[in-house]
């Protein structure tokens, strides 16, 4: 499953997560990649994703497009901003 998502439609990356569980798809690994497509983050399970970027930020990133594989339970998550790392913090941005 590949979709793009629209301009009009609240796109947060913690809603669409929530989307994909409440409609029964069940979540293996999930990657994150920003507006340029370089990969932020691959996490093992959700678990890990959410503890690593926080509710806070996965509510702030907007998505473009996501891919879900049903045969590895696998998403990829495509972001219109391109995020990167705050040196003195070691957080993540968005640019």
């Amino acid at each position: 499953m590949s979709t793009e998502c629209k301009k009009n439609e609240d796109r947060n990356l913690y809603d669409l997560i929530c989307k994909l569980i409440e409609t029964g798809h069940y979540i293996e690994t999930i990657s994150l990649y920003d507006g340029a497509d370089d990969l932020v983050f691959a996490a093992k399970d959700l678990k890990q994703f959410i503890e690593v970027f926080g509710v806070d930020f996965l509510n702030t990133v907007a998505i473009r497009k996501i891919e879900y594989d049903e045969d590895i339970c696998h998403v990829n998550f495509y972001a219109d901003e391109i995020i990167g790392q705050d040196e003195a913090t070691d957080n993540l941005i968005i640019n």
